[in-house]
């Protein structure tokens, strides 16, 4: 079927989607049509339709699920039809797809050139049942002509396991009607009649509908078992084919579709008191691994399946796919995929480093990444590079694998369409996932070597940034691109590296270097904002990001600690070296930056050094190295460190609260550039980073207070805003300031940055606010009457308070894969566990529990189970009903743990009383 937007596929689905037709003492009516006694059930892989008919004496069901475990990709459907008449009842049934896209059809032809791609298709097979639907050759306009051998196809079977006739030219079934609203073809002949007719094979947009002619006596049922899908090779259907598809095959592939869910979301299973709550987490569990990647051990290698950018019908700018092959992987974006992936070591402990060395790898000389994350490639020892699956597609199962399991992983990505503030800032979020599981090997950890990967695109120098615009400057140039080799290597070919720690150090000297000129934002020079790309106008304005100024100090401080805990040398690129040099010279002339002024000799500097390094990494494939002692770097960024902490105070409002952007106005006088601050909309994001900054219990239980009091908070349905409302006089800093107050960006309750906030009450150690928002806010505990959909789902926004429209105030739009699940598994592995469930001590590394569960999780039995470290199990007896909340009962295992077991997949169940 064509892919298209959830509101868009709601209005075509009365034609274009599937339709059956039944044929009543000469009379036709549709199922679900006129029908009464609606019903709709979803299973964790299914989805039912019930009706019973007004025109006949018939009841329906209609089930359709993916196909699991199949060498093809397909949907399964079953029409179910009873008699619930007292006499014989003969029927024929018409049933199917108005319109089925054959193989070879993309999505821009079927939007644009639908009416000439026409020419290229065909359907062959039609006789045999199994009508196979494909275009020719390829339709690319390209000197390069290529054959299509794959197929998209259907069939349909009765409860004998007997193949049904079927209609593939739409002209049989609707004769002129064009619109397809009327099966007049249907209408005015039998059914074998109409199968024996003539249908056209080429030059038709196909359709599929399987007919059958059915005699139920009364109380009786019959089911008609169909199956569309596509491969890329006839081998694939022709296996699928060779199967005893039969009612007992369908049956069989339901029960493994259904417990398929289950078992891939068997890492984050609970048992509490809130049924809901439990069935939430493995919804928000799957959700995340469909937008990152499950991972999984394949031949020795960890891959992650499944991941797509987005991939949910809701949102139609995103564009996704999958590879049509087993093993299947999907595009993403860098931070989408960074963000989803933070717990993985959490949940499947198997995964180790990988992701810190994935990501890490991507990270360029200048500072910034691709865009783009592709699927993994695996390179064989003969040379040959391919994903997973396309080795078990050309070589077959066994000796796929046996080639996988003797190649090298390799990561892949494209630069994409710019750089983004913000893609940096989330890299020690996989850090601390890894060490909070494995705690003793930090060290290993940092001193892993890593690839550099070639930026394919540069930032411009401030000079050819610039345009005046209105007597002011304005930055509209940013990027030049420069593709080529994707990996940096030396002369002789060899990929240049750097370990963990270099990477991170020269990282943030970059970081460090695109301070503003009030020193407390990073500046948007890539041409992008952070996530928030609705301020896409800001990068004009020479808006910077504050939040990743603060994440810039997190980062400063984790790494001044690691490199005293090791010490040693280090070794850096030598135009990284100069700058940090020369960063520390700037940072010694400034003479007083406590004070709420401009730096603009700090600023002119340290632009002027970041240029001057950048131009280096362009222009040479490979460094000269200088090495410094650890103990001198560290003095110098816990003095940058310093720095940014105290001008980032001079940030903080007579609110209490933090900006999360910047602006200026910028003006050249005298060559010399002058910038004037302008104030920003409040951000929920920058109470998020700075709480996790807040040195005390009592400094950020102030800020909740602040963040309470302020316009963040949404009174009426007590959950918090994004932002304050931009006004569309504001709309030079972006699309946001054109949105109605309360929708999307502006104003509204964006679900990922409100369950970022939960995570910080939580991790900050406020527990009593952390639960009690908690039950107000998160989605399972909402009123699905209010909620609008499912709360079992999350949404991109809720419609805040704002919004002119009261009716819909609360309710959640954009069902999505987003960041929203990556925060809800960290505040779940939080509460079930603690934030550190290992402690490396003196005698090795010991287990750590330090539960937080409010008393509403709690039943009358006082027992909570949860998966621990993927094969585990962890049961809680609790001596009462009440709030257990760390620091406020006494914790006792009744057997000894096993760690290194348990981090290594065995299966332990661990008992603890709480008291």
């Amino acid at each position: 079927m064509e892919f298209r937007p959830a509101h868009t596929a709601w209005q075509d689905v009365q034609t274009k989607g599937f339709r059956t037709f039944l044929k009543y003492h000469g009379h036709v009516s549709e199922l679900f049509v006129n029908a009464r006694d609606k019903q709709m059930l979803l299973g964790a892989n299914s989805l039912t339709l019930q009706c019973r008919e007004t025109d006949a004496p018939v009841r329906a069901q209609v089930q359709y699920f993916i196909l699991p475990n199949a060498c093809v990709g397909a949907l399964a459907r079953t029409l179910t039809i009873e008699n619930t008449g007292n006499g014989v009842l003969d029927l024929e049934v018409l049933d199917g797809l108005p319109a089925i896209v054959p193989h070879g059809i993309g999505d821009w032809h079927l939007k644009c050139m639908i009416q000439t791609a026409r020419a290229w298709m065909e359907t062959v097979g039609g006789e045999t049942g199994v009508p196979r639907y494909r275009v020719r050759a390829s339709l690319e306009d390209s000197a390069r002509v290529e054959p299509i051998t794959g197929f998209a196809f259907g069939f349909s079977c009765v409860e004998e396991g007997k193949r049904l006739p079927v209609l593939w030219d739409p002209e049989a079934v609707f004769g002129q009607d064009t619109s397809f609203v009327h099966p007049h073809g249907f209408a005015r002949m039998d059914l074998p009649e109409l199968i024996s007719a003539h249908q056209r094979c080429q030059n038709l947009f196909p359709c599929f509908f399987s007919g059958a002619r059915l005699r139920l006596n009364p109380g009786e049922k019959k089911t008609v078992y169909t199956l569309l899908g596509h491969g890329k090779t006839g081998s694939g259907c022709g296996k699928l084919l060779e199967e005893a598809v039969s009612p007992e095959w369908f049956a069989r592939k339901l029960e493994e579709a259904e417990t398929m869910v289950d078992t891939l979301c068997a890492p984050i299973a609970c048992d509490t008191a809130d049924p809901r709550f439990d069935e939430y987490c493995k919804r928000t569990y799957l959700d995340n691994f469909l937008r990152g990647g499950k991972p999984v051990r394949l031949a020795g290698h960890t891959f992650h399946l499944y991941s797509r950018k987005h991939g949910d019908l809701e949102r139609d700018y995103n564009y996704f796919s999958l590879t049509q092959e087993p093993l299947s992987q999907g595009n993403g974006n860098f931070r989408d995929v960074w963000q989803n992936r933070r717990c993985d070591v959490s949940f499947t402990p198997f995964v180790g480093g990988k992701n810190v060395a994935d990501f890490y790898s991507l990270i360029q000389p200048d500072g910034y990444n691709p865009l783009v994350i592709k699927p993994d490639l695996v390179q064989s020892a003969s040379g040959e590079t391919m994903t997973p699956g396309q080795y078990v597609l050309r070589y077959g199962r066994q000796e796929g694998m046996a080639r996988i399991a003797q190649g090298t992983v390799k990561a892949d990505a494209d630069f994409g369409e710019g750089y983004w503030t913000d893609h940096w800032s989330y890299g020690l979020d996989l850090i601390e996932d890894f060490l909070r599981i494995w705690p003793e090997r930090e060290q290993e950890l940092m001193q892993m070597e890593l690839p550099w990967y070639r930026a394919q695109a540069q930032i411009l120098p401030r000079e050819k940034r610039y345009s005046v615009s209105g007597g002011e400057l304005r930055q509209y140039h940013f990027l030049e691109e420069r593709p080529g080799e994707k990996w940096c290597r030396d002369g002789y070919g060899n990929l240049v590296k750097a370990t963990l720690l270099e990477k991170l150090v020269c990282m943030c000297a970059m970081k460090f270097a695109a301070l503003d000129a009030w020193g407390c934002g990073i500046e948007m020079e890539g041409g992008r904002p952070g996530w928030y790309d609705a301020l896409n106008g800001l990068p004009a304005l020479f808006g910077s990001s504050v939040t990743d100024a603060m994440e810039l100090l997190r980062h400063l401080r984790f790494l001044k600690a690691s490199l005293r805990r090791y010490g040693g040398k280090v070794s850096l690129p030598e135009p990284h070296y100069m700058l940090l040099m020369r960063l520390k010279q700037s940072v010694e002339d400034i003479p007083e930056y406590t004070g709420n002024t401009v730096l603009v000799d700090f600023w002119n500097s340290s632009k002027s050094a970041l240029e001057h390094c950048r131009e280096e990494v362009y222009t040479q494939g490979a460094w000269d190295y200088a090495d410094c002692q650890a103990e001198q770097l560290a003095e110098m960024l816990d003095a940058w460190a310093n720095f940014l902490g105290q001008r980032l105070a001079l940030c903080r409002g007579e609110n209490g609260l933090m900006p999360t952007y910047c602006r200026y106005r910028v003006k050249m006088e005298q060559g010399t550039p002058s910038f004037e601050k302008c104030d920003m909309p409040l951000f929920l994001e920058s109470s998020v980073r700075d709480m996790r900054l807040c040195e005390s219990k009592q400094k950020r239980k102030e800020l909740f207070e602040a963040v309470h009091r302020s316009e963040l908070f949404d009174g009426k349905i007590g959950m918090y805003r994004v932002n304050q409302a931009l006004d569309i006089s504001e709309l030079e800093l972006g699309r946001a300031a054109a949105f109605t107050p309360g929708w999307l960006e502006n104003g509204s309750i964006w679900l990922h940055m409100e369950y970022k906030y939960l995570l910080e009450l939580l991790r900050g150690g406020l527990y009593e606010q952390f639960s009690e928002t908690m039950r107000q806010a998160a989605i399972p505990f909402l009123d699905p009457a209010v909620y609008g959909r499912s709360t079992l789902e999350n949404s991109s926004f809720l419609v805040s308070s704002m919004n002119p429209e009261k009716a819909l105030h609360g309710r959640g739009y954009v069902a999505r894969l987003s960041g929203s699940t990556a925060e809800f598994m960290s505040i779940w592995q939080i509460m079930m566990f603690g934030r550190k469930p290992f402690l490396r001590t003196e005698s090795g590394v010991q287990i750590n529990l330090q539960p937080c569960i409010p008393a509403y999780l709690i039943d009358e039995e006082r027992t909570i189970r949860a998966a621990f470290m993927e094969n585990s199990t962890v049961i809680y007896h609790f001596a009462e009903c009440r709030d257990y909340f760390p620091g406020s009962y006494s914790i006792r295992i009744r057997s000894a743990v096993d760690v290194n077991a348990i981090r290594q997949g065995a299966a332990t169940e661990i008992v603890a009383d709480v008291s």
